[in-house]
């Protein structure tokens, strides 16, 4: 599945102004957000030349090879039966779900996150604002240890939270006796899929 990046929601209210993510990406890469003042829509373009210009002198000299969505949108892949990666021109990320040994209704969820460091990162010259992408917004760039924690208690970063908590109610719903069937979109014609596989293994079919 891919996903346009460095993009507005058409759904929030000031579509088309900048938001936070946005002004961070452009401060990143030398570019003035004021430019983009009531232009939101007109920053992936804008986004995906300047990585191209300045992507060798920046230590990712594989950008200019690279065809110009890659330098901005995410491509999503789901790999049977539990593992997702999502990634980036910078950035990679891989969630896996595993069963709960003892309880059904739960699961292991692992998530991992890793952040391309470029060529010559530590310096200044390369690397003005000594900052990588993230899932939320630019962070400097750290080797962390694995943690290991229960969901709501801790956040796992505002898109994997608003994930797992819409998640969590669907399960409540699958539990109801009202509950005869769920009706898919396009995209999610994947999770059923998914579950006709799970089928067939179980029967082995």
């Amino acid at each position: 599945m891919k996903m346009k990046g460095c993009l507005p929601s058409l759904r929030n209210a000031g579509t088309f102004e900048i938001n936070d993510k946005l002004e961070a990406d452009l401060l990143n890469w030398g570019v003035d957000s004021a430019d983009f003042e009531g232009k939101a829509h007109n920053v992936r373009e804008a986004l995906q030349k300047q990585k191209k210009k300045l992507g060798s002198k920046r230590g990712f000299k594989h950008f200019e090879k690279m065809p110009d969505a890659w330098l901005t949108d995410a491509f999503h892949f789901n790999v049977f039966p539990g593992t997702s990666i999502t990634f980036t021109a910078e950035v990679v990320s891989l969630q896996r779900t595993e069963p709960h040994p003892t309880d059904p209704n739960k699961c292991i969820y692992d998530h991992w996150q890793m952040a391309l460091k470029a060529d010559n990162s530590d310096s200044p010259e390369t690397n003005p604002t000594m900052l990588v992408s993230s899932p939320e917004e630019m962070v400097e760039w750290e080797e962390v240890e694995k943690t290991v924690v229960i969901f709501g208690e801790e956040t796992l970063s505002e898109v994997a939270d608003q994930d797992l908590e819409r998640s969590s109610g669907q399960q409540l719903g699958f539990h109801s006796r009202g509950f005869k069937g769920a009706y898919l979109s396009g995209q999610e014609n994947r999770v059923q899929q998914f579950h006709n596989f799970i089928d067939r293994y179980i029967n082995k079919i």
